[in-house]
């Protein structure tokens, strides 16, 4: 039986385990890492996506897109959407628990906000899906409250993995075009700061996840023809 894990705890066993191994292994674990990472670097000033996700990672994940969600989800889309150019915008912040406890880290939730604003702006033809996985739920929320209402009408999608504020809407998005995704037993969901093992797995629910894009794409289309 998995025991729960303090946010707090979990910071210290990750320092732990990072001290305890060569630093031969702590660079090739970071190479690794890195590579998987740096893939998913799109900038929103580049060229325009068919689809863009903005996502903002978990709390202590490396990175801007970390590793639990992140890199899955944005290949199950990839795989959803029959060919369709599709990239993800990580959103750089501190990912730590201070920010965590604070209902989400102020200056990464409104850099999320403008990485929003400036693809509706710069991209008027590319799908903005907005995600984020525990941590970056909660900024997900709060960029949400920072977009002007014609930005908001550009979103596509939302898609919160493991939210802290499950529950409460994503503002100036429409309930039918959000999907909240938290496990049974998920302390975080429940307003929480346990890490149990409900909350580190959703990786497995990325498939769900991009469904649930394609089906809102395909509304939205259907909508706009009408």
């Amino acid at each position: 039986m998995h025991q729960p894990i303090n946010l707090f705890v979990a910071a210290g066993l990750l320092i732990s385990l990072a001290t305890a191994l060569p630093a031969s292994s702590i660079d090739r674990v970071e190479a690794i890492l890195e590579t998987r990472q740096n893939r998913n670097r799109q900038s929103a000033a580049g060229p325009c996506a068919d689809m863009t996700i903005v996502f903002a990672r978990g709390t202590t994940e490396r990175g801007n897109v970390g590793t639990i969600v992140g890199p899955p989800f944005l290949e199950a889309v990839r795989q959803a959407s029959n060919g369709m150019n599709v990239n993800m915008q990580g959103v750089e912040y501190p990912a730590d628990i201070r920010g965590f406890m604070r209902g989400g880290d102020a200056g990464g939730s409104s850099r999320m906000a403008g990485i929003i604003k400036a693809l509706a702006e710069d991209c008027p033809n590319t799908g903005i899906i907005i995600s984020g996985y525990s941590q970056g739920a909660q900024l997900m929320h709060n960029a949400a409250d920072q977009l002007d209402a014609n930005t908001s009408s550009r979103i596509t999608a939302a898609v919160a993995f493991g939210d802290p504020l499950k529950g409460q809407p994503v503002t100036g998005v429409d309930s039918s075009r959000v999907i909240v995704i938290c496990h049974d037993g998920d302390n975080i969901c429940e307003g929480g700061s346990q890490i149990r093992q409900a909350h580190l797995t959703y990786g497995q629910d990325v498939g769900k996840a991009a469904n649930f894009i394609m089906k809102a794409a395909a509304a939205g289309r259907s909508a706009n023809a009408n």
